[in-house]
């Protein structure tokens, strides 16, 4: 899949679970701030997940291939993908996980503060 068609998929899934937070009611540059940082933790765990799922050598290249500061979203994908089996139901397994807490962390703190 191409790397714009990705990166829509996962403003969709922002903007959904933004909404199922309750949070869409915000104002739209905070909203933007958040999906940046919503961004960067999927991102953190989906890394996790894929040192989690390599070889010793495999992960050692990896690690070195995110750390070049010319290496693409695309370059990852395309590496991970040739090394980790189900690459795409185990990055939906991280996607979904991610979103049960964030929505669930959302209803916990509106109830505090009600």
């Amino acid at each position: 899949m191409p790397i714009d068609q990705q990166l829509e998929q996962l403003n969709t899934f922002f903007d959904d679970i933004i909404a199922q937070a309750h949070l869409s009611s915000l104002p739209d540059t905070f909203k933007d701030e958040y999906k940046d940082r919503l961004s960067t933790e999927i991102q953190k765990r989906i890394g996790i997940m894929a040192l989690n799922n390599l070889e010793e050598k495999d992960a050692e290249e990896f690690s070195a291939l995110v750390a070049k500061s010319q290496t693409t979203q695309e370059d990852v994908m395309n590496f991970l993908r040739t090394r980790i089996p189900n690459l795409q139901d185990r990055i939906t397994e991280v996607l979904t996980q991610f979103q049960r807490e964030f929505v669930k962390s959302a209803q916990d703190t509106r109830l505090k503060m009600n």
